[in-house]
């Protein structure tokens, strides 16, 4: 099943991928990034919600709010966890102190996962079947429009 929900959510994130024009400064560049993430956490939700609910029979209510707050602490969870590997490699002590940095981030998302996981953001999903999910995402496929690079 995890394929089956990465495949169609990255499929979709890419479809509905936004273009904008780039602007140069440290604002635009805010805005661009602000939008495409909760572009993207939309699309997703939208995309995998009808599968979670065929598959699982709930769906999660509050999945847009905690992914836009798990982003913020996975991030540098991430790049600080995969720098600590070259640097372990050559200062072990180092690569063990900055490991030990990204405990905050970990507690963090297991409370976010607490917080949004809880029985009132889950709603039950009614019995429905899977032949459905055939014209839905049909339907999100003509929303599609091509983009074309205008020089």
């Amino acid at each position: 099943m995890g394929f089956q929900f990465s495949f169609v959510a990255v499929f979709f994130i890419a479809v509905f991928a936004e273009h904008p024009k780039w602007k140069p400064g440290m604002r635009a560049w805010m805005q661009r990034m602000v939008r495409r993430t909760f572009r993207t956490a939309l699309v997703a939700y939208v995309v995998a919600t009808p599968m979670l609910a065929y598959t699982f029979g709930f769906f999660s209510l509050a999945a847009i709010p905690a992914s836009l707050v798990l982003i913020v602490l996975i991030v540098p969870l991430l790049l600080v966890a995969m720098a600590s590997l070259p640097v372990g490699v050559a200062m072990p002590i180092a690569g063990e102190t900055m490991i030990k940095a990204t405990i905050p981030f970990a507690h963090g998302i297991f409370r976010v996962l607490d917080i949004f996981g809880r029985t009132g953001a889950i709603a039950p999903a009614p019995a429905f079947s899977p032949y459905w999910l055939i014209p839905y995402y049909a339907l999100l496929l003509l929303l599609w429009r091509p983009f074309v690079r205008e020089p």
